[in-house]
């Protein structure tokens, strides 16, 4: 999701609408067919706090799965670092909570954040997103943003903002 400035309306017209969208996944998929599921919430927040432009610094969130409030004052937060299946109000509430982002860096790179959500937040030292994925689980990727994608690969904590980032990523990693 993106948390640029200019998000905060999407986010809420996502959040309102979330509910409707989990009851048919709970009608359809887990009620009828007994599929169960977990939602994880990602940043295109890509840029290290280091980096600041006019009021806008990035978060450093960098692919690391969104599991606490940020810009709603609630308490609905998941026990994990991602939703698990559960009646549909609890699951609504907590992407509600979480899926409200605030503050993000202006550069929105969702395609980035994914690579790093499911390759290197997985895989480094830190293992933040270990344990999401399963393998015997299907992955459904949504992305929510209000501009083009401006990935670039191995993004520093700063960088010259004038001379731009460096190498894009291509689409294919």
């Amino acid at each position: 999701i993106d948390d640029s400035g200019s998000m905060s309306d999407q986010q809420d017209k996502l959040t309102d609408a979330f509910p409707s969208f989990m009851e048919t996944i709970d009608e359809q998929l887990v009620q009828m067919k007994g599929v169960d599921y977990r939602v994880g919430v990602l940043s295109t927040d890509m840029a290290g706090p280091e980096l600041c432009v006019f009021i806008s610094c990035g978060q450093g969130h960098r692919g690391r799965l969104q599991h606490q409030a940020d810009r709603l004052n609630c308490n609905e937060e998941p026990d994990g670092r991602w939703i698990d299946a559960g009646p549909v109000q609890t699951v609504s509430d907590q992407f509600r909570c979480i899926a409200s982002m605030d503050g993000g860096e202006f550069d929105e790179m969702p395609l980035e954040a994914l690579r790093a959500g499911l390759f290197d937040r997985v895989e480094d030292d830190e293992a933040y997103n270990a344990g999401f994925l399963r393998e015997d689980a299907l992955l459904v990727i949504v992305i929510i943003t209000d501009e083009d994608d401006q990935s670039v690969m191995n993004v520093p904590d700063n960088w010259d903002i004038f001379l731009g980032p460096g190498k894009e990523t291509p689409v294919i990693e």
